[in-house]
């Protein structure tokens, strides 16, 4: 896996988990 695929995957994940945060 590249470099850059890890970054934007833990962006995501990062994104989802705020995203999940102001919903609960």
């Amino acid at each position: 896996v590249k470099r850059e695929e890890l970054l934007q995957f833990a962006q995501g994940a990062i994104t989802g988990l705020k995203l999940n945060a102001d919903l609960s």
